[in-house]
């Protein structure tokens, strides 16, 4: 093949295509910048997310502990006005259920009846996080030895009284003897 074109008109040709090769080269790189931009962003947003929903967890938690030091002094003060008028160790019946009590549950409420001297019951309030079973509750509160007749009265799992807890457990209960005390003149011996 004999090239019959002038020194100059191949020296444009060249240039030409190494300004072709360059225009594609420029796009590549551009593409991989745009490329590399997105999955940057994607991973900001990304962090940002997870980042709000930490902070919300966080004053998810304080809103909790508020809450919970709430039910505490709720619980207390039934337990103080409960524990004058019963004759039953209140005190150390709460202490057994809040040992065996699932992580992840607490009693939101107690109430002691007596039907006669003889036979006493409790019912209880219990919220739970959704993955904690209302048969497990009760279980755990049948393995304290203080209770029997452990009974689900109701049980939802969409309950919305309590953050983080949706499950909430209605439970009817009868006091062992072992746990029932003799009064005083004074009042039960607590």
């Amino acid at each position: 093949m004999i090239n019959l074109l002038s020194d100059v008109k191949k020296n444009e040709i060249r240039a030409a295509r190494t300004n072709t090769i360059l225009v594609r080269y420029i796009l590549v790189l551009a593409l991989a910048g745009l490329f590399i931009g997105g999955i940057v962003y994607i991973s900001y947003e990304s962090l940002k997310s997870s980042e709000k929903s930490a902070t919300d967890q966080l004053t998810l938690g304080g809103t909790n502990a508020s809450q919970g030091q709430a039910n505490d002094e709720a619980l207390l003060s039934a337990l103080m006005s409960t524990g004058t008028q019963q004759d039953v160790k209140t005190s150390q019946l709460l202490a057994r259920l809040a040992q065996v009590l699932p992580q992840g549950s607490f009693i939101r409420s107690f109430d002691l009846k007596t039907q006669n001297p003889q036979e006493k019951s409790l019912d209880l309030i219990v919220y739970a996080k959704k993955e904690i079973t209302p048969e497990s509750v009760r279980s755990s509160i049948e393995t304290t030895g203080a209770l029997s007749q452990v009974t689900i009265r109701s049980s939802s799992t969409t309950a919305k009284d309590v953050p983080n807890h949706p499950v909430r457990i209605e439970f009817s209960t009868r006091i062992n003897s072992a746990m029932q005390q003799p009064t005083r003149q004074g009042g039960p011996l607590l």
